[in-house]
């Protein structure tokens, strides 16, 4: 069947939030985790930048290069991604949620999605990250043309070579109004296609007040899926810093004062009760050399990891009845009549009766 006679089967999981979670979006596994963004000022050489971090103990490396393009008025713009970037990138994330708005194309098998300059100004008013159209243009060409290249350490071919958007297009660069067209990179869509994802407070993650502090609350959801009122979430502040990307700074004290202030936004926002810090010194000189953190988290927080582990194994288990098939290894095109009545379902909360048992999709470490 094809994309013309039904729906991604997919795509049905990634946009039917229940009516009493309508503040919540998806994030990516692994994807969300990369540490694509600057948090911190330009630096003066351009030519890209190279971090190593972890993700579920395997060592990878990443290497970002800058935007380059010219404006309107001659000048040229060289640009890494940053802090605006990456909410302004979330905000297309939980547009992209909303019922029809994705679309998979026939051809490329990507998937493309529609949206308009003024409801991204809209929302990001609304969420109190306001941008004028200037700088939301700027942002989404930095995000279409900054370059990521991410390998296994160790190996020599990469698993991604790519953009955040590959293809973005501008139909009317004048009119507000005007319907603009991007895709979402490869990994995004496989996570979709693979239903590697789960759920997020998207009401709290803009809250949030700083860049390193938005990428832990991501992983804390992504990696601590166990979360319970007699658990804590255990990490040391180097890891923060290397695998969300922190700038390096010339003096690790200044590293650490803002890996705190990462720590301390996810307190703000409500999203964990309280923390520890233990601080591990050089025997001889006294210096810190690393902060070990006891994470514990808010009520919200366990509540919102049970419910995303029941919709993600739910979601896996609907697609095994419904496609045939124990792992998504392809989009699957559903009949439109099947497609109401599965979103009737998850709209209205209800388990799905003949869907058997739960296949686990998520590892359940910590860090």
């Amino acid at each position: 069947m094809s994309a013309e006679n039904g729906t991604p089967l997919q795509f049905v999981f990634w946009e039917t939030i229940p009516a009493d979670r309508s503040g919540y979006t998806n994030t990516i596994e692994f994807y969300d985790l990369l540490p694509r963004y600057l948090f911190g000022e330009q630096p003066a050489d351009k030519s890209s930048l190279a971090r190593e971090f972890e993700f579920a103990g395997t060592p990878y490396r990443v290497t970002v290069t800058p935007a380059q393009f010219q404006n309107s008025d001659g000048t040229e713009t060289i640009a890494f991604p940053g802090e605006r970037e990456q909410i302004v990138e979330d905000v297309i994330r939980r547009l992209s949620i909303e019922q029809d708005r994705l679309k998979l194309s026939s051809t490329t098998q990507r998937v493309e999605f529609a949206f308009t300059i003024y409801e991204l100004q809209k929302e990001l008013r609304r969420v109190n990250h306001s941008l004028s159209r200037a700088e939301i243009k700027e942002a989404l060409r930095i995000l279409n043309r900054s370059f990521f290249e991410v390998m296994k350490q160790g190996t020599k071919k990469p698993l991604v070579s790519s953009t955040a958007f590959p293809t973005l297009s501008i139909m009317d660069a004048s009119d507000e109004g005007s319907k603009h067209v991007l895709t979402f990179n490869e990994l995004v869509a496989e996570g979709l296609k693979r239903l590697h994802f789960r759920p997020i407070d998207y009401e709290r993650l803009m809250t949030i007040k700083t860049g390193p502090g938005r990428w832990l609350y991501k992983r804390m959801v992504q990696r601590f899926t166990q979360a319970g009122g007699f658990n804590s979430y255990d990490i040391l502040a180097s890891s923060i810093a290397r695998d969300s990307g922190m700038s390096e700074r010339s003096r690790w004290r200044d590293t650490l004062k803002k890996v705190d202030r990462a720590v301390k936004s996810l307190e703000e926002a409500g999203i964990v009760d309280s923390f520890n810090r233990e601080e591990r010194r050089d025997e001889k000189s006294r210096k810190i050399l690393d902060v070990f953190y006891t994470i514990y988290p808010g009520r919200d927080f366990c509540r919102d990891q049970k419910w995303g582990n029941a919709a993600s194994n739910e979601a896996q288990a609907d697609f095994a009845r419904i496609s045939g098939q124990a792992e998504a290894e392809k989009f699957v095109i559903v009949p439109l009549d099947e497609v109401r009545k599965l979103r009737g379902q998850k709209r209205a909360g209800r388990q799905s009766s003949a869907a058997g048992p739960a296949l686990p999709l998520f590892r359940k470490t910590q860090s």
